[in-house]
């Protein structure tokens, strides 16, 4: 057995959904998918939200079959543009689904285009090469059941992935972060780093080296990937101790009271996407484990 290779892995489709508007939003969305899918066999699904209701005011919305094929008319040339501005080497196609509520919305697309990823940008008004969530990219952040991917305001690297940065806390969500870190890490022969952070005044409970796995220590071992730990008083001051490269992209867990197969973003993760200045994936509680088997 090799466990570097052998511990529970997930299966992929190769696709990933692209949360596409045609705003600066959504161009930081779609130059982050172009990056992830740049040199892999991956095809890009550019999503597009509309809404099947038409405000009239007072209070009173109703359905306008006329109104509702101008707007899906005009979203389906938008897509269309986008792909024709992406570079010959990446596969896309576009979709156009409807629904209310563009997170709910995104996250079924998702399940019906059997994607691995959702990827959306980073609400415009923000520092460049930092996050601002949005409204969408927010309720992704709290329900979603597949990784969602955030691209920084601004984000133009054009790929392909350069490294992984998987940062653990000291509770719950390391061995998720740890195991897609190392999956992302291995399919696209990229270096690791497994970052722990000690945060002044909270408790670590069990620590990560008491977790560790087989997996991470072969990794290691064989020089595929590094531990680094950083302190400080503040997640701020505990970040300001890493150097970050171009191409490269942060892994996230769920928080503890996450339910199985959801995603949830914790009060510490929300701190330390203020802050990190490359791609963040935030994973889902139980999507992928070091030990014990995937999710089923």
């Amino acid at each position: 057995m090799n466990p570097l290779t052998d511990f529970p892995r997930r299966k992929t489709s190769g696709s990933l959904l692209v949360a596409y508007i045609d705003t600066s939003d959504g161009h930081d969305a779609l130059n982050l998918g172009i990056a992830l899918a740049r040199e892999r066999q991956v095809t890009l699904k550019l999503v597009s939200v509309v809404s099947p209701i038409t405000p009239q005011g007072f209070g009173v919305q109703t359905q306008d079959p006329g109104y509702n094929a101008i707007v899906r008319k005009q979203t389906q040339q938008r897509l269309t543009a986008a792909l024709e501005s992406l570079p010959s080497d990446i596969s896309a196609t576009w979709h156009v689904v409807e629904g209310t509520d563009p997170a709910l919305a995104l996250n079924d697309a998702a399940q019906e285009l059997e994607c691995d990823l959702i990827i959306v940008g980073a609400r415009s008004g923000g520092l460049l090469n930092r996050f601002r969530i949005g409204t969408v990219a927010s309720s992704l952040l709290y329900t979603a059941q597949v990784p969602v991917a955030l691209a920084p305001q601004g984000y133009s690297y054009p790929g392909p992935i350069t490294g992984v940065s998987a940062l653990v806390g000291p509770r719950q969500g390391r061995s998720d972060v740890a195991a897609i870190g190392l999956d992302r890490a291995f399919r696209r022969e990229v270096p690791l780093r497994i970052i722990t952070l000690k945060i002044s005044g909270e408790d670590s409970g069990v620590t990560f080296e008491q977790q560790l796995s087989e997996a991470i220590q072969d990794a290691v071992s064989k020089g595929r990937a590094s531990r680094i730990t950083t302190s400080g008083a503040s997640v701020q001051s505990a970040l300001q101790n890493l150097s970050w490269k171009e191409g490269e992209v942060a892994v996230l867990g769920s928080a503890r009271i996450a339910s199985e197969g959801r995603l949830f973003l914790g009060a510490t993760a929300n701190r330390i996407l203020k802050h990190v200045p490359v791609p963040t994936i935030v994973v889902p509680s139980g999507y992928m484990t070091l030990k014990g088997g995937e999710r089923s």
